[in-house]
Order: C-alpha cells, then sequence, then structure tokens
C-alpha cells in the first residue's frame, strides 16, 4: 500500500490489520493467539515505523493509504463471493423485539378494528377494559 507499510514485518501488518478489526488490546492478544506483552511490543514498533502514537492513528492511516490505492487503480475494489454456487442476497431484515411476523399485508390498510397496519408486523393483543385474567399475576409481582 504504501512505503511506510513496507517498512513493517508480516507479524506487524498482521497486527495492523488485528488493529483495525478492533478491540481492546486484550482482545485483539487473545484472537491471534500472541501474549499481550508481545502485542504491546509489536504496537510500540508498528507506531515507530508509522510514526503514529496509538492505535487510532495506525487505522486512519491504513485507511487513507487503501483509499487511496483504490483511487488511482493500484486495487480493485472487491466482488460479492457466490455462496453454494448462487449469488449472495442482502439477508431480509428482522422484525424489532417484541414484534412477530404476519402475514403480508398491504401498508396503511385498516385492520378489523379500524387502526392502520404496519407492513411485516403483527399487531399487538388489545386487552378489554374488563378482562381480568391478568389481574391475579400483577397483583402477585406488585407483591413482591
Amino acid at each position: 500500500m504504501s512505503e511506510e507499510l513496507d517498512a513493517l514485518t508480516d507479524r506487524e501488518r498482521e497486527v495492523a490489520l488485528a488493529i483495525c478489526d478492533g478491540g481492546s488490546n486484550e482482545a485483539i492478544a487473545e484472537r491471534m493467539y500472541i501474549a499481550l506483552p508481545t502485542l504491546r511490543t509489536h504496537l510500540m514498533r508498528i507506531n515507530q515505523k508509522l510514526g503514529t502514537k496509538g492505535k487510532g492513528d495506525v487505522v486512519r492511516l491504513m485507511v487513507g493509504r487503501l483509499l487511496d490505492s483504490y483511487r488511482v487503480g493500484r486495487i480493485a475494489p472487491p466482488r460479492p463471493q457466490p455462496v453454494n454456487g448462487l449469488a449472495t442476497r442482502m439477508a431480509e431484515p428482522k422484525p424489532a423485539p417484541g414484534f412477530a411476523r404476519a402475514a403480508p399485508g398491504r401498508e396503511g390498510e385498516a385492520s378489523p378494528n379500524g387502526t392502520p397496519t404496519r407492513p411485516g408486523l403483527a399487531r399487538p393483543k388489545i386487552i378489554a377494559a374488563d378482562d381480568d385474567s391478568r389481574a391475579e399475576s400483577a397483583t402477585m409481582a406488585g407483591s413482591l
């Protein structure tokens, strides 16, 4: 990517890439199967060779060099790889916690009780005011 990064050893480049993946020093050392003091030594040497002061500076430098390489055409952007011979697709979005998927319907269509529906989400259960089926559990929970 650049002359600065060429000055790093292979292992120091691996550490620099692991820094870009994020995490604390402890997490990075664990992911790389190295001792924490060894990681700190690599970080110190990376900072000396690149003229950086910390992990954030290393990430900024590497991202900057990567973008420069894309701009001048030295690196082609990655393409999505097929999975099991099929083209990859984006995963279907998950519903918000507490909501279940409903049968497909039209957005804004009125439900039987007159409220507009939201696409892909089940309507909340409406409890009548005179329904005391939950009163006993509510009383028990309040008595704790």
